[in-house]
């Protein structure tokens, strides 16, 4: 017995009624009424349109010949909190653009190892000044192309996120000081603004 994959399986069952009004008009010599005709237009429709470029996104590989990713992390902080820092940014950013997380592993030893981002983040050295202006120029729109999170002490203070929800709409940006700005985009914008920041060692 030949075994069928789930993905062809499916084809088959939602032919199985295109088939039926096919066979029913050139064997019984039914006539095709408007219904039978709209029913096959939106089963061929069910079958096809999820697979149509219109209904797909490619997860393109970031190209990191043009590409990068950077964080900017107050060198002052704590060390607990430049920690606190760089992972909430790096789980954000991989929701945001998770097509730069690899595949999973399997170590020689057969245990699986979910993948990480595939190309490494560098985390450069800041101070609440320099992120301050390098956060006010992301604001500018030649920078709105790049994908930006930010860390701000207003959010290190929340205890939930319906409080830094309620809190952040209640001051304005110039008030918030920020522990650290992650950065993913054209290089030449990020080099830009982070071209000369040393390595957070």
């Amino acid at each position: 017995m030949k075994i069928l994959v789930a993905v062809k399986t499916s084809v088959y069952i939602y032919m199985v009624p295109v088939i039926t009004v096919v066979t029913s008009v050139l064997i019984l010599h039914e006539k095709v009424t408007v219904l039978a005709c709209l029913g096959k237009v939106l089963t061929l429709a069910g079958m096809f349109l999820p697979e149509s470029k219109v209904f797909t996104r490619k997860e393109e590989k970031m190209d990191l010949q043009n590409e990068k990713c950077v964080m900017v992390i107050d060198e002052n902080l704590p060390l607990g909190v430049i920690a606190n820092a760089a992972a909430i940014m790096g789980i954000t950013l991989g929701k945001k653009i998770p097509e730069v997380v690899g595949a999973d592993v399997t170590d020689q030893s057969g245990n699986q190892h979910l993948g990480i981002i595939e190309f490494p983040v560098p985390i450069l050295r800041g101070s609440p000044e320099i992120m301050k202006k390098i956060r006010e120029k992301l604001y500018k729109p030649e920078f709105q192309d790049l994908t930006v999170v930010d860390f701000s002490d207003l959010a290190q203070g929340c205890k939930t996120y319906e409080e830094f929800i309620e809190k952040m709409g209640q001051v304005p940006e110039s008030t918030l000081q920020y522990f650290g700005v992650a950065i993913c985009g054209a290089k030449k914008k990020i080099n830009k603004l982070t071209g000369s920041m040393p390595l957070l060692r």
